[in-house]
């Protein structure tokens, strides 16, 4: 029961895929949008569509797998910084991991690269995890931000289910 306490009610949990899933997908969009010339002029249509469903597919995975760790995280740290704003956390969290992550795969070559972005990426992360904390207002307005992309994250969600029954069957059939 204490460790069903540490963890956010449903619909809270739900809130916070969502505001995960907005800017992955986002992100996902522009890398794909930035490679499309380059497909139409080497792939097929059924190639390029089972890019994209391989790409969806991954990008809901990828957002479900961050949920969870915000979740965890929320669970493992006090109750005050974490899950009693866990929703406007991960909508301002989640981009700046983002870029933190593609930061540390496309520049960070050695180890030492690697341990020096990520260690200059959690400075942005502790001061939103502060703002968030501490200015009601952003929170407030973070939240209000997470329930207006409700329907389009929705909708990307959806292209992703459609995207993972594509998958399925580019790999039985």
């Amino acid at each position: 029961m204490i460790l069903r306490n540490r963890f956010p009610d449903k619909h809270t949990a739900f809130k916070t895929f969502i505001a995960v899933a907005f800017p992955v997908h986002i992100w996902a969009i522009v890398v794909t949008l930035q490679r499309f010339p380059s497909y139409l002029l080497y792939l097929k249509i059924s190639e390029i569509l089972g890019i994209v469903a391989y790409t969806l597919s991954s990008v809901l995975l990828e957002s479900i797998t961050i949920t969870i760790l915000w979740i965890i995280i929320g669970a493992g740290l006090p109750q005050r910084i974490f899950k009693e704003k866990i929703v406007p956390q991960a909508a301002l969290l989640t981009p700046v991991a983002l870029v933190v992550a593609d930061s540390v795969q496309s520049l960070g070559s050695s180890f030492q690269e690697w341990i020096a972005i990520w260690a200059f990426g959690m400075i942005p992360i502790l001061i939103i995890v502060y703002l968030v904390t501490k200015f009601q207002k952003l929170s407030e307005w973070l939240t209000k931000y997470v329930d207006r992309i409700t329907i389009l994250s929705l909708v990307y969600v959806f292209g992703d289910l459609i995207a993972v029954v594509i998958v399925i069957y580019r790999n039985l059939f």
